[in-house]
């Protein structure tokens, strides 16, 4: 599944009878979830934070990693912008065994972004939600859009002087 956004997407590929990621949040790291071919329901499987124990395929990684997936594929991971409408920051105090959130976009340390722009792999540009409809993913170079980026993650910050 794609990432990018305040919230991962779940796995694309949802292959019955194993298991498939879901999407990173803003608080937490993602589940692996089985299919039930017989039933169409879905079982939670276990938590991941972008990474797998199953035999396949990892999570992406992100502010919270997405759910891993077995024998198909996995969710994406979220993404956190200091300042951008809709993060939540973690407290200073927090360790990686006991995270705890602020409710507001500022890292501890008061620093910040503005006039942020997200957007995911989809294309969907995030404020506090999903943008109805898709704009798409700039490339690298600025000259077009793609979907999605294979590999390692990509950010682009672009210094706009002082003001």
């Amino acid at each position: 599944g794609a990432g990018g956004g305040l919230t991962g997407y779940d796995a694309d590929k949802k292959g019955s009878c194993y298991n498939y990621g879901t999407g990173g949040t803003q608080t937490s790291g993602a589940s692996s979830i089985r299919c039930s071919s017989s039933t169409g329901t879905a079982t939670y499987v276990s938590s991941s934070f972008g990474s797998s124990t199953c035999s396949h395929t990892g999570g992406g990684g992100g502010y919270y990693g997405g759910g891993a997936g077995s024998h198909t594929s996995a969710g994406g991971g979220s993404s956190f912008i200091s300042g951008h409408n809709g993060c939540d920051a973690i407290t200073e105090s927090s360790t990686s065994s006991s995270i705890t959130h602020t409710g507001q976009s500022t890292h501890y340390s008061g620093l910040y972004f503005v006039d942020t722009k997200m957007i995911d792999g989809r294309g969907y540009e995030w404020t506090n939600t999903k943008a109805a409809t898709s704009t798409g993913m700039p490339n690298h170079e600025g000259t077009s859009t793609m979907t999605g980026n294979s590999g390692n993650g990509y950010a682009k910050i672009t210094y706009m002087g002082n003001n």
